[in-house]
């Protein structure tokens, strides 16, 4: 897992495992041609950890700051705040709740363009897995996907 030390220093965050993993296997690209993992290795702006969560977390500020009924979480870096882990073609925002130990970080998914989320005990392997299997519905998410394992990535670029 080679250059996440260099990540986790320039974020002042120990990244969970399962997310690095994922990250070294796959790359970046799309998980049923809706979900994108942010990747901090990747040369596209808009796919990259670093270039994208302090936008992330600055746009959840403002929307804390005018609807704070709204947002029930801290946001990093605040203790146990969420941290951006991936986003949908929607607009919907993936978040890990970092409290404890990272390898048992929940996920907490927001809907693109309303308050509603959901909270999933799973960290980003588990949630994708069962996902992408159909095993795991989510609300915010629409529900006419094929799921099932054949095709579920598609890589863009190498990591």
């Amino acid at each position: 897992m080679e250059g996440f030390a260099a990540v986790e220093t320039r974020l002042a965050l120990e990244l969970p495992n399962d997310y690095k993993r994922l990250v070294c296997a796959y790359g970046s690209g799309s998980w049923k041609g809706f979900l994108w993992v942010l990747n901090p290795f990747s040369p596209n702006p808009y796919l990259n950890l670093l270039e994208q969560a302090q936008r992330h977390l600055d746009a959840e500020r403002v929307i804390r700051a005018g609807w704070p009924a709204d947002a029930p979480f801290a946001l990093y870096p605040e203790r146990g705040g969420l941290f951006p882990w991936g986003m949908t073609d929607n607009g919907d925002r993936l978040y890990w709740l970092t409290e404890g130990d990272p390898g048992y970080w929940p996920t907490v998914v927001y809907e693109s363009r309303g308050p509603r989320y959901d909270f999933h005990r799973l960290g980003c392997c588990e949630f994708l897995l069962r996902w992408v299997a159909g095993e795991l519905r989510v609300s915010v998410f629409p529900d006419d996907f094929e799921y099932g394992f054949a095709g579920a990535f598609a890589p863009i670029e190498a990591a």
